[in-house]
């Protein structure tokens, strides 16, 4: 482990673009709000843990900016393969 504090720099980078996200969402007038700041904290929560795990394990030292490019990296990846599955679920159900 080279990372100083991994999970402590993995939560508040994933904490900060929670809360980035959930301004947007807030802004943009969601008829579901709670729906979405539930499914949101839990998506970030799993994210934290993710980059965090990655971060301990590493043999190299990571900066704040290593950690903020993870989050969104991880959140990217599960935003495309998510629209991905959707769509060839729809693409499946209506040949």
């Amino acid at each position: 482990m080279r990372a100083d504090k991994p999970f402590r720099k993995s939560f508040v980078c994933a904490s900060v673009a929670f809360v980035a996200l959930v301004l947007f969402v807030a802004v943009s007038d969601a008829k579901n709000l709670t729906t979405a700041l539930i499914f949101l904290s839990g998506l970030f929560l799993v994210i934290a843990l993710l980059t965090g795990i990655w971060a301990f394990f590493s043999k190299r030292t990571w900066s704040w900016s290593r950690f903020a490019v993870t989050v969104i990296g991880f959140f990217l990846f599960y935003v495309i393969g998510m629209h991905t599955m959707r769509a060839i679920k729809v693409t499946l159900a209506n040949p």
